[in-house]
């Protein structure tokens, strides 16, 4: 028998400014466990977790410095949680699952008992005009949602008809899946960038401010075959081109933005 119904995995390296708020939000959305794998944090993420939440967290130590960190950490969880929970949603610190009208996940998901993976499309953010880091949360902070979507999807999988898992869809080896949108229709993976998201979606918030994004740049990611592209930034805030250029957008990973 399982002992949760909803689950979270994340990867996560120095981000611990940005957990608090992002485990309270899927803990508070239903979310029964979350399992946190450390990539190397300066601070480690254990001694960032308020002790409200320590008994619904599990840290896991993952130090790697593999290209490919982030779909081992997925492989290393399936080795060794899939048993644990039902559903497991695989996300990233500037990603907030949401079901739009406020039903809790666990009673959410039991719509989609005879599907093995709900793909769940992002809804994007930019820096809604904002330079510098502010105080108060990221949802409060960002409002402004623009068209393009810098990732398509991610994706809610029953967690024991898991093998492998990719960044966003599962890779099957022996077994075939069923895989839906929220309406249980067919996935076209040609065309998942116009995936139905009128019950379910991500909140993806990819550059928050020009000042986090250049930190974002700095960290990298734990896909190296996947590396960060610096120019989204413009492309999902454009008004902001002649202010970045301004700052030494060429200079973007030395540059220090006054008065933060």
């Amino acid at each position: 028998m399982k002992g949760y119904d909803f689950s979270v995995c994340l990867i996560t390296k120095d981000e611990n400014r940005y957990l608090e708020e992002w485990l309270a939000w899927h803990l508070g959305m239903g979310a029964d466990h979350i399992y946190i794998y450390d990539n190397g944090s300066r601070l480690p993420v254990a001694g960032s977790i308020p002790e409200k939440y320590r008994e619904r967290i599990t840290v896991i130590d993952y130090p790697s410095d593999s290209d490919l960190a982030q779909t081992e950490a997925y492989d290393h969880w399936i080795a060794n949680y899939r048993q644990e929970t039902k559903w497991v949603a695989f996300l990233d610190t500037d990603e907030f699952l949401r079901v739009v009208d406020g039903t809790d996940i666990r009673e959410f998901m039991k719509s989609y008992e005879d599907i093995d993976v709900l793909c769940v499309r992002f809804l994007t953010y930019n820096a809604s005009g904002q330079l510098r880091r502010k105080e108060g949360t990221v949802r409060k902070r960002f409002t402004q949602t623009v068209e393009l979507q810098v990732t398509p999807h991610k994706s809610i999988c029953k967690a024991d008809r898991l093998e492998k898992m990719g960044i966003r869809t599962p890779i099957t080896l022996t077994r075939w899946l069923k895989i839906a949108n929220e309406n249980k229709g067919f996935v076209e993976f040609s065309n998942i960038g116009k995936l139905p998201r009128e019950k379910i979606v991500i909140d993806h918030y990819y550059t928050r401010s020009y000042e986090e994004w250049l930190e974002k740049m700095e960290r990298g990611t734990p896909i190296k075959a996947e590396p960060k592209d610096p120019g989204w930034f413009l492309q999902l805030n454009p008004e902001l081109e002649k202010a970045v250029a301004e700052l030494g957008m060429g200079r973007r990973h030395k540059t220090k933005i006054g008065g933060t």
